[in-house]
């Protein structure tokens, strides 16, 4: 288990009562306890008030103590790779939290009090069953990026449109036809990725998101893109691999529009998650 103080110490411990027996841990600046098995977290974390990152991925937690919600001042989460099969409710006390990952666990939908965590900018909800997105998201206003690949989201919420500061948006390997009305909304977005969906068309109103610069739609089943991408000055290439596209002609931007998977090489960061968010993170 590895921490780190706010004077820059940082130190190895092999267990949560080792790490209760150090002093100064008003210090303690972050927990890493990765790959360390763990169960439950101690009742006693209560008691680090000032921790401000806690990484606690790939053990088997399937819920949190109670108390988990003194830790005011935590501000980066991450829960990956564990057993949970709902968002835990302390989570939602936690005013300061600006980042949360609770991939690759066993979430089959979201508590509409999500919406209380209203300095959250990035949210990771990849990996999990989850098949109906809470309209309250929409309420997460100051959220940049919003990773929900690879669950069984049939749409997206029209809420969804409010996230106004939104410039990641990741809903590839879902199951959705459609994408919802008013994305023109979502006017800093950035980058959009819904590859392997069931999608059969792109809404016009698409060529209104200015700022996009990469758009992932491959494998889905589209066979017209809307002439209103003629409008995004500012994109950089559109990726529609495993489609039938049949109007490439009336695009004047059909050479940043790629159609056979040969050109991954033209575009390495494609579909893969990790590197998009470096970009960002």
């Amino acid at each position: 288990m590895k921490l780190l103080f706010n004077n820059s110490i940082q130190i190895e411990v092999e267990s949560f009562e080792e790490l209760f027996h150090l002093n100064n841990l008003n210090d303690l600046f972050l927990i890493d306890c990765t790959n360390s098995l763990i169960e439950e977290l101690p009742k006693d974390i209560k008691n680090l008030i000032n921790l401000r990152i806690l990484i606690c991925n790939n053990n088997k937690l399937k819920k949190l103590p109670k108390d988990f919600i003194n830790l005011k001042n935590l501000e980066i989460l991450f829960l990956d790779f564990n057993l949970f099969d709902t968002i835990p409710i302390e989570i939602f006390e936690l005013e300061n939290l600006k980042k949360l990952s609770i991939s690759s666990n066993k979430i089959y939908e979201i508590d509409k009090h999500i919406m209380y965590l209203q300095n959250l900018k990035f949210l990771n909800l990849s990996y999990n069953f989850i098949h109906q997105l809470n309209g309250c998201i929409g309420n997460l206003v100051n959220l940049e990026i919003l990773c929900l690949n690879n669950n069984n989201l049939n749409n997206l919420p029209k809420k969804i449109s409010d996230l106004i500061n939104l410039k990641i948006l990741d809903v590839s390997q879902n199951k959705m036809k459609i994408l919802p009305d008013k994305m023109k909304k979502l006017i800093n977005l950035e980058l959009l990725n819904a590859d392997n969906n069931q999608l059969i068309s792109i809404s016009k109103d698409i060529g209104k998101i200015n700022k996009l610069k990469k758009l992932y739609i491959s494998f889905n089943k589209i066979k017209q893109l809307p002439k209103s991408l003629n409008n995004l000055n500012n994109i950089m290439y559109i990726c529609c691999f495993g489609n039938d596209i049949n109007n490439l002609d009336d695009l004047n931007i059909k050479n940043k529009v790629f159609t056979n998977p040969k050109d991954l090489a033209v575009i390495s960061s494609i579909n893969f998650t990790e590197v998009i968010l470096k970009e960002y993170i």
